[in-house]
């Protein structure tokens, strides 16, 4: 007859099985961690190319963004918009709307290419906000201020790439925890940037189309990345008073 396995027998192996559970669950959580950040690289790679597609079909002028994220993931329909302010709801647009719609709509036609794996936000919050874009490069009429509204509801009065001198040093977008990735009263808004990957990093894509992954501290020492203009007047700007989001 089989002998039956005693209660220590069974206790020992069970400690065991949980020894070796410590030692392994760490790795595992580093390796999902990993992939996530690979695979959010890979999803801004794809932006990286819908941008330099929508450059060549724009005589190289970065998008008028005409159209509000939020209303364009809620399948509410891609609309021109009319060469006057609309309301929609209660809100009154007359602004700028997210490039997004615009790489989304012509070119890639899945919108959870815009949503972070790592990032805590979902639905229409994590496609408008997890990987926005480099106001600087979408608000710029070649070098000059902030368009007026008129301008920005024109087809190419924003920043031509030609007119970008580095830009494989200008970043066009990354993790991001807002709307915009902006620079705001004169310095870069820390507290729009949103620090969720492995080992503190970011993932970017930058004007000339290629991407990286990069810590928070590379960032920080940068701020000039945002600025698409070699003007020291701009480009020496640094940080808000806030700091990242972790």
């Amino acid at each position: 007859m089989k002998k039956a396995f005693s209660l220590v027998e069974i206790l020992v192996v069970l400690a065991i099985i949980s020894i070796l559970l410590t030692f392994l669950l760490p790795g595992l959580s580093k390796a999902r961690a990993q992939a996530r950040m690979v695979q959010c690289a890979s999803q801004m790679h794809q932006i990286g190319i819908a941008t330099q597609m929508y450059l060549s079909d724009n005589e190289n002028y970065y998008s008028p963004k005409k159209y509000q994220g939020g209303v364009y993931y809620r399948d509410e329909g891609f609309k021109e918009r009319p060469t006057s302010a609309y309301t929609y709801g209660s809100a009154e647009y007359k602004g700028w709307y997210a490039f997004n719609t615009y790489l989304d709509y012509q070119y890639i036609n899945k919108k959870e290419t815009f949503m972070c794996p790592s990032s805590s936000r979902s639905g229409q919050d994590s496609f408008t906000r997890d990987m926005t874009f480099n106001w600087e490069i979408c608000n710029e009429a070649n070098g000059a201020s902030s368009l007026s509204v008129p301008e920005r509801l024109g087809q190419k009065s924003y920043l031509k790439s030609l007119h970008i001198k580095n830009p494989s040093e200008l970043i066009l977008t990354t993790d991001t925890n807002a709307s915009w990735l902006k620079v705001t009263g004169g310095l870069n808004t820390a507290g729009w940037i949103d620090v969720r990957h492995q080992g503190k990093r970011l993932n970017h894509v930058w004007a000339d189309g290629h991407g990286s992954s990069l810590t928070w501290t590379q960032f920080y020492n940068n701020p000039h990345w945002l600025m698409p203009l070699d003007d020291a007047s701009t480009n020496n700007q640094g940080w808000d008073g806030n700091s990242f989001n972790f």
